[in-house]
């Protein structure tokens, strides 16, 4: 697979609510997002980056919330 070097994330939002929200958008329910979110965080290392903004993580940290959304 492919990973870009700049990963669009929205810098309003929170690691977990970027990873979230492609999920959100098509559809599925709040509670099916946040545990499929909350699942992937834990599997990339980046569960404790939950609540930061994309601003305050390294290149490779938002690299892994791209694999995650």
């Amino acid at each position: 697979g492919w990973i870009s070097a700049d990963p669009e994330l929205v810098p309003e939002l929170t690691v977990w609510e970027n990873t979230a929200l492609p999920l959100l958008l098509r559809g599925v329910s709040h509670r099916a997002a946040r545990k499929s979110a909350t699942e992937w965080l834990e599997r990339l290392d980046i569960a404790a980056f939950a609540k930061k903004r994309p601003h305050a993580l390294l290149q490779a940290q938002r690299q892994r919330i791209s694999v995650a959304r």
